[in-house]
């Protein structure tokens, strides 16, 4: 049985996008075929995959996936999740937001026919990269005229069985419209670029807790902000000190936040971050 926590299922859309991938399959297609997608769970959680993003995907390669955030599992309905790509091996460049939810996702991987092609923009921000990787993907266009020609039909299948869209700017969309619409629903950034939604009917005014790399973080204090601050600021605190691998390297400093994530009720957090 497939383990996406207490939501149980994937959102509608991408069960959707399952059951054209079975249907694929029927005809000697799919999506992995295709577009180098392939299904996976939280089982594939790695220790840089936010405690609170519910994987779903992966490339096969390089422990690359995709998940769905849902802010410590407050949203409501994982169709409007933002998904998340995730890289192991990129460090200090191993998360990115690439769709503002579901439903765009699958249009992303519509419009640029591989999973893999979603995942550079881990290591892309600028119009530039972005333009450079069209062009350069564009050169290459022909090498693998088999694999192409696959890619080219489950594309076909995909536009009559979903009615997907071309999204047309792809930098505009994940540099400019997703972080844009992010930044609207959170009330504190944090350094993995997810930031974290208002708990309790919080304003922007939160206070935030300095954690850098590289930098051990002092328990006392820590301690003492945990104390003191509101539900955002902690969580704000977890998400740094994951991003860092400060949760990896201070066996004190996990347990702080383990026993802070179970006074929380953050059950499937804490047993991520337990398993490690």
């Amino acid at each position: 049985m497939d383990n996406y926590g207490k939501y149980a299922k994937l959102p509608v859309t991408l069960e959707k996008l399952k059951n054209f991938d079975a249907a694929l399959e029927k005809e000697g297609l799919s999506l992995d075929a295709g577009f180098s997608f392939m299904w996976t769970d939280n089982e594939m959680a790695y220790n840089v995959t936010p405690y609170d993003v519910i994987v779903f995907g992966h490339i096969g390669s390089d422990g690359i996936h995709y998940g769905l955030l849902s802010d410590f599992g407050t949203v409501p309905d994982l169709e409007n999740a933002f998904v998340v790509c995730l890289s192991p091996t990129d460090y200090g460049d191993h998360i990115k937001l690439v769709a503002k939810n579901a439903a765009e996702f699958v249009d992303l991987l519509y419009t640029l026919k591989s999973a893999v092609a979603i995942s550079n923009f881990l290591l892309m921000s600028e119009r530039a990269h972005y333009q450079k990787f069209f062009k350069e993907s564009k050169e290459r266009e022909g090498e693998y005229p088999e694999y192409e020609a696959v890619t080219n039909k489950v594309i076909e299948k995909m536009k009559e069985s979903l009615g997907c869209r071309t999204i047309e700017d792809v930098y505009q969309y994940v540099e400019i419209e997703v972080k844009e619409d992010r930044a609207k629903k959170t009330v504190l950034a944090t350094h993995d670029g997810l930031g974290v939604v208002p708990m309790n009917n919080a304003t922007s005014q939160q206070e935030r807790f300095q954690v850098e790399k590289d930098v051990p973080v002092d328990l006392k204090q820590a301690e003492a902000f945990f104390a003191r601050a509101p539900i955002e600021s902690r969580l704000a605190f977890i998400r740094d000190a994951q991003f860092f691998f400060h949760t990896e390297d201070d066996p004190g400093l996990k347990q702080m936040i383990l026993k802070e994530m179970r006074r929380l009720d953050l059950v499937e957090e804490s047993e991520r971050l337990e398993r490690g």
